[in-house]
């Protein structure tokens, strides 16, 4: 048996930050403007929440969930404000590091983790990227966050080339943990965590935090809190 995990508002989150990052963008392009020493102009804030806007998976879906890397973003946003390519790095880092120094885990979680592993229970976690952040960004927020995440426990969307709810990253996330999607339990807090992992062949555990009642979106279990993996019996299919 394996629990496979998905990250943002499951296991950790970016904390007063809504999960659609659209009221962010102009706080986040002055930082990209910033790093790149350039003056952010009306025509370059336009021009960059008009791109922004179409990565944003919440406001434009992907056919297919297709998924596009943080380099390949922001390479068009550089083009777009006329400057040079090797201001895309730059960019990449300024960007994400808006958003990143507001991260921190969920009191539970380190604990819950340490505890399902003492127990035999291999654990991973395959999350979708925004804006397709790289994994090096992720790997260190995951360390920065006190979760001991093996690397080669950690798949991303842009690793696997798909986002939520196509189930390929169900499929390699079960692979990699060494055991069969029916032996793989996934746990997420939205509907594509839901219907990726079902589509897959895997089961599901739902963790709903809010007070409100939870949706019926044919998860096999919810849970209020990730603690709650503790009570669960993992022997029943």
């Amino acid at each position: 048996m394996a629990i496979g995990f998905d990250l943002g508002d499951t296991l950790c989150e970016y904390a007063g930050i809504p999960l659609n990052w659209e009221r962010e963008y102009p706080a986040a392009l002055a930082s990209v403007a910033e790093s790149c020493q350039c003056e952010l102009t009306p025509e370059r804030i336009r021009s960059g929440i008009q791109l922004l806007l179409q990565y944003n998976t919440r406001v434009t879906p992907r056919a297919e969930d297709r998924e596009f890397t943080a380099e390949h973003i922001f390479a068009e946003l550089v083009s777009k404000w006329a400057l040079s390519g090797e201001c895309v790095s730059s960019a990449i880092a300024a960007f994400f590091g808006h958003f990143r120094q507001t991260l921190r885990a969920f009191p539970e979680t380190a604990s819950v983790l340490s505890k399902l592993r003492e127990g035999g229970i291999r654990t991973g976690v395959l999350t979708d990227v925004p804006y397709g952040m790289p994994r090096a960004l992720v790997v260190a927020d995951l360390a920065a966050a006190g979760l001991a995440i093996p690397d080669e426990e950690l798949l991303t969307s842009t690793t696997i080339g798909h986002r939520k709810p196509h189930p390929a990253g169900f499929r390699a996330m079960a692979q990699q943990l060494g055991v069969s999607c029916s032996r793989l339990l996934y746990v997420g807090n939205e509907r594509k965590d839901i219907d990726g992992a079902r589509a897959a062949g895997c089961r599901t555990a739902l963790l709903w935090r809010s007070a409100s009642g939870p949706p019926a979106w044919g998860q096999a279990s919810t849970i209020r809190s990730l603690e709650h993996l503790l009570e669960l019996d993992y022997d029943v299919p």
